[in-house]
């Protein structure tokens, strides 16, 4: 019974799954140069939000600075 798994196994030529194993490792040479574009990708996605926030705020406080500029300017209107 033994002989009949170990050949099962290792096929009819004794390379086994020798083809399996070079086609996994080929997918994971590939996965792990995926992982590194993504990473490199994830780092310039969070650089680009980091900018975009930044000048968020700045319109943000531009456009609080505007509306303080409008109210001053309607109360010296309404003074006059």
């Amino acid at each position: 019974r033994m002989d009949m798994v170990m050949l099962a196994l290792t096929g009819r030529d004794g390379k086994g799954f020798d083809k399996v194993l070079a086609m996994i490792d080929e997918m994971v040479e590939n996965l792990k140069a995926e992982q590194k574009d993504d990473d490199q990708k994830q780092q310039y996605c969070n650089t680009q939000f980091d900018q975009s926030d930044d000048k968020r705020k700045q319109l943000e406080q531009s456009i609080k600075d505007s509306e303080t500029a409008i109210d001053e300017m309607e109360g010296a209107i309404k003074t006059l």
